[in-house]
């Protein structure tokens, strides 16, 4: 049971990954009460902030993946910290994403 509760608290109870329509540049990124949202972000911020590495540091992705934006929406099912949603934000992009 208890191995049950951990891989949950791994995992948001909900998340979309679309393509972003556009925006501001730069995009925007929150962290509020168990919720994460980024509008128009790169892949390789979401990567480094899941992570905690420096963008420059992240290779591999292909061109496109390095230039497209993407819209993120995730609620952890409960009042989650950052430090709490940055597994699950991982979890999500090597699900999505195939990291």
């Amino acid at each position: 049971m208890i191995a049950v509760a951990a891989m949950a608290q791994t995992r948001f109870e909900v998340a979309s990954v679309r393509v972003s329509n556009g925006g501001p540049p730069g995009g925007r990124f929150q962290i509020a009460h168990g919720t994460l949202n980024a509008k128009n972000v790169v892949l390789k911020l979401l990567i480094g902030m899941a992570y905690a590495v420096d963008g420059f540091r992240i290779t591999g992705l292909s061109a496109s993946m390095d230039a497209e934006r993407f819209d993120f929406e995730a609620k952890a099912g409960f009042d989650a910290t950052k430090e709490q949603m940055m597994p699950m934000l991982r979890v999500l992009l090597e699900e999505r994403f195939k990291l």
